[in-house]
């Protein structure tokens, strides 16, 4: 005969199950900790959450128990997962305004645990139009732009290899960086008008962690300081990394063709910025998994993000104005989150990844290689300004309107 298990112990089973699923879907440590204690006080099981990014531990206040119930759960960090989420966050709100049974909410978390997306060949092509975009975007003309393309070709390949090999991630990054390095000082060899620093920079825009970095800034400055200290740590790693990678596909080349020509990027017109705009916006929603009703409004927060940053860069300066950006994305998505109860990181992490500081990153490492000490500090410290810039913003726009109403709130209107 089997015993059924009692109420509030398959609460506590579809939090932790539920704190997993949103650890895996990328969700930031501050976000999950809040979504987290939401349900478990909706449940009858209120609780005290400390989310890191390798592990959740959770303490529960059971009914009619004087002491309370502990739990951990040990997680490997997942990826950005903005279709995931939006599930997620529809069946959180089941949850809080008791639309969805125990039992009901148990089986459709099940469901979607089961459907996350693995990585397959057509990952590939987000990956070749979010590197063509970024050569645009940083001045890069014709030869820039098809050099990037291909490099994202080359990068998206090798992810899902090692996906389906079983292979670690992070020795996708020196390994993608190293080849990538090395194919863009071969082409330059054969096609004299390349410029070879921004085609590496676009080329490896898709593996740095710049939002990872600029995540862990805000996270820190929320004093989550476990979860926000590990997060920076990871993405310096992630950094350094790649820069073994570049460092050694550099050496190789200019062993094999002699160092590189100096060279000039020619620019493509300004016009062309809104047709790059819209393949990065595309290339965000696939990488990430997003819903296709999710594309447009993916779209409109890089609209957004990118002609706020124009703007505040005229007002602040380039390295300040991207505050203003992150201010206008968060309030536009925070608003869209508390009008339609949608997830206010559909719009926000599109709309963050055009002006995260990932590019800085690479371009220090190119400095330090050619022993330009200086410029490099100089380009790791505007690296730190912009990622501030950024976490500020955020912080601004989920106190000026956060991105969701209350229970109460919601039951009144």
């Amino acid at each position: 005969m089997t015993v059924e298990q009692p109420t509030p112990l398959r609460a506590v089973r579809l939090c932790t199950d539920l704190g997993r699923a949103l650890h895996q879907a990328g969700s930031p440590s501050d976000r999950l900790e809040k979504r987290l204690e939401d349900v478990s006080a909706a449940l009858g099981v209120p609780g005290q959450f400390f989310a890191t990014p390798t592990a959740i531990m959770a303490q529960y206040q059971l009914p009619g128990k004087k002491r309370p119930y502990a739990a951990m759960v040990r997680a490997s960090p997942g990826g950005m997962d903005l279709g995931q989420q939006a599930d997620l966050e529809d069946l959180i709100e089941g949850i809080r305004h008791d639309r969805l049974a125990l039992g009901e909410a148990q089986r459709r978390l099940q469901a979607l645990a089961s459907r996350l997306a693995p990585r397959t060949w057509k990952t590939v092509f987000p990956a070749v139009i979010i590197s063509a975009a970024a050569a645009q975007f940083l001045g890069g003309g014709v030869a820039e732009i098809v050099v990037a393309a291909a490099a994202g070709a080359v990068i998206g390949a090798l992810e899902v290899m090692a996906a389906k090999r079983g292979s670690r991630d992070r020795l996708v990054p020196p390994a993608a960086a190293g080849i990538v390095a090395f194919g863009v000082a071969a082409i330059a060899q054969i096609w004299p008008g390349l410029f070879p620093p921004l085609a590496l920079v676009a080329s490896l825009i898709v593996l740095v962690p710049g939002l990872e970095f600029t995540l862990a800034i805000k996270e820190i400055s929320t004093e989550n300081l476990v979860a926000g200290s590990a997060r920076l740590t990871s993405a310096i790693g992630d950094f350094l990394l790649l820069a073994f990678g570049v460092a050694l596909g550099t050496q190789v080349a200019t062993v094999a063709f002699g160092p590189a020509l100096a060279t000039v990027a020619a620019a493509l017109p300004a016009w062309t910025t809104a047709g790059a705009v819209a393949l990065a916006a595309l290339g965000f929603a696939m990488r990430f998994n997003a819903h296709r009703r999710d594309v447009p409004w993916i779209a409109i927060a890089c609209v957004i993000s990118w002609t706020s940053a124009l703007g505040g860069a005229a007002l602040l300066g380039p390295d300040l104005g991207v505050f203003i950006a992150a201010l206008a994305v968060g309030l536009v998505a925070n608003a869209r989150g508390r009008w339609s109860g949608a997830s206010s990181m559909v719009m926000m992490i599109p709309g963050l990844i055009l002006l995260v500081p990932g590019s800085f990153g690479v371009r220090a490492t190119e400095l330090m290689l050619q022993d330009d000490v200086v410029s490099a500090v100089d380009t790791v410290f505007s690296m730190l300004l912009v990622a501030t810039a950024l976490s500020t913003g955020l912080l601004l726009a989920n106190l000026l309107l956060p991105s969701e109403r209350s229970v109460r709130q919601r039951d009144s209107s």
